[in-house]
């Protein structure tokens, strides 16, 4: 027996009855009582700690970052002649890891780390951060210093459709086609004002917004003008703004030539209508895509169908992304045999088209695993047991954006212990015959497109088991054992590694000896 490190001095002896009892007859017991008394030293110093380095500066970052700096290690050093507990260090804008020791003895360290939290606003994040004893006494400080700037203004803005097509009409026309509605929508971070889009040829409506903030959107119509003479009319209809953002929508209307003849002419081409809401990875093919493989046109005898070949591998659209698109696919109309084109009416025409971003994959909790230990499986004391921990997605080698997984954290049976890297494997023995619980904790992650992050998220998984005592070695020659400390007898009964149990082969030498002392003294009496 021997009195623990650190005590603080008191005006009573700390006391103690320890019982020991044996493992056949629990009623046989001994009981022990002891004592010590910890005074204060009259000589004895003002305690004292140095923390190195004292000042930590983390530089700064921009807001919006993802990524707090790198953890810094503080190591605080004993400097005075009296042990010292200390008290676990705490901040307000920091992550203060777990002290690596509670007591320090004079000349001895203890560290902990220090890192920034995530999600700061623009600002300085400036903190001294205490090292106190468990009385509350400071013993150091060390000040931290870390900065969040204000991010730079990016200026961007999209424009939906980006191209118009308007049917044709033929010259003299009384009806209008119908006017579209474009939409700009500001994809950068700061505030752009807009100015109203003009046209030569087109009446473009009024903006619904002139000034849209980060996220926004704001929108305007276009439609023909009447009375245009027989012609093609394409124009790209700009929205200048103050970010100087090239921003513009391409704009087609058709006028034909008025006939009176019998002929069978080309009078407007019928663009098809939008594809949206495709899935994401959709393969980069014409049926794939949705895309017809005819059209309607209009002549002077009427309507028909033409059939149209469309240029889908000059396309920006790309299968492995996964974030959503919308692009456009232009196609070559071939007129029907006897459809003449007097006019040169274009007969390429485009169609948007729209794949969803891609949603991600979610795991399941259930997912997770404990393999290596069975709940009906036999074990005992002398067995030492090796489990793994397989988290759900742990096998997803080529993750997407918004993927998820759960990662092997911790494992616990009486006490916590955790992983910090692959392989999650653990091995244990237990000392003490009795049902057992291994929980085994999953933190869950996404990928954010580069890398895995903690999303907070956590679950666990148990097994539940039962060990029995192991058979013990008897040899022929015995004697009353006196009580004594085993495994069973500690805090945990539970030991991780390879602790080989010495006592039964320390019995069985014993009486090895015992023999052989014997039959030297039945040889001496003989002679």
């Amino acid at each position: 027996m021997q009195p623990k490190l650190g005590l603080s001095a008191q005006d009573d002896p700390y006391t103690q009855e320890l019982v020991f009892s044996t493992k056949e007859d629990k009623t046989a017991t001994v009981a022990v009582n002891v004592q010590v008394s910890v005074e204060k030293d009259a000589s004895e110093e003002v305690p004292s700690v140095r923390a190195d380095p004292s000042n930590v500066d983390f530089g700064s970052l921009e807001q919006g970052y993802g990524e707090a700096p790198e953890a810094q290690t503080i190591t605080l050093t004993n400097t005075g002649k009296t042990a010292i507990r200390l008290e676990q260090p705490t901040a307000y804008n920091y992550e203060v890891g777990t002290i690596s020791a509670e007591v320090i003895n004079p000349g001895e360290s203890a560290t902990f780390t220090l890192q920034p939290k995530t999600g700061f606003l623009a600002g300085d994040y400036n903190e001294k951060i205490s090292v106190k004893d468990v009385d509350g006494n400071e013993l150091a400080a060390v000040e931290v210093i870390f900065a969040v700037t204000e991010p730079q203004p990016v200026y961007d803005l999209s424009i939906d459709p980006e191209s118009l097509e308007f049917d044709s009409s033929e010259e003299g026309y009384k009806d209008v086609p119908a006017e579209q509605t474009v939409t700009v929508t500001n994809t950068g971070n700061t505030s752009i004002t807009l100015q109203q889009p003009e046209s030569k040829y087109y009446t473009v409506g009024n903006l619904s917004e002139t000034e849209i903030a980060a996220g926004s959107s704001a929108t305007f119509t276009v439609q023909p003008k009447s009375g245009l003479t027989k012609g093609e009319y394409l124009e790209d209809i700009s929205v200048q703004n103050s970010g100087n953002v090239e921003c513009y929508v391409n704009a087609h209307f058709s006028v034909t030539k008025k006939t009176d003849d019998n002929s069978n002419n080309l009078t407007g081409i019928k663009k098809p209508s939008d594809i949206t809401d495709l899935p994401n990875g959709t393969e980069k093919s014409q049926k794939a895509l949705k895309l017809p493989s005819t059209v309607k046109i209009t002549t002077t005898k009427g309507e028909q169908k033409a059939k149209v070949k469309w240029d889908v591998k000059g396309c920006s659209y790309n299968p492995a992304s996964a974030d959503r698109q919308t692009f456009n696919v232009k196609g070559t109309v071939t007129l029907p045999d006897g459809v003449k084109n007097p006019d040169n009416i274009s007969t390429v025409i485009a169609v948007s088209i729209t794949v969803n971003a891609y949603k991600g994959t979610e795991v399941k909790e259930s997912e997770n695993k404990i393999t290596g230990i069975d709940a009906n499986g036999k074990y005992d004391t002398n067995s030492k047991i090796t489990f793994t921990a397989v988290g759900a997605g742990m096998d997803n080698d080529s993750p997407k954006k918004g993927d998820t997984r759960y990662l092997p954290g911790s494992w616990k049976i009486t006490e916590t212990r955790t992983w910090d890297a692959a392989p999650y494997t653990a091995t244990f023995r237990v000392s003490k015959a009795g049902q057992y619980t291994l929980s085994v904790t999953f933190k869950q992650q996404k990928y954010n497109g580069s890398k895995w992050e903690n999303t907070g998220s956590e679950s666990s998984q148990k097994v539940t088991f039962k060990v029995s005592q192991a058979a013990t070695v008897t040899t022929a020659a015995t004697a009353t054992p006196k009580p004594t400390v085993t495994g069973t007898n500690k805090k945990s009964a539970v030991q991780t590694g390879d602790n080989t149990p010495v006592m039964t082969f320390v019995i069985i030498l014993v009486a090895a000896v015992a023999c052989i002392g014997g039959v030297v003294v039945y040889k001496r009496k003989k002679k």
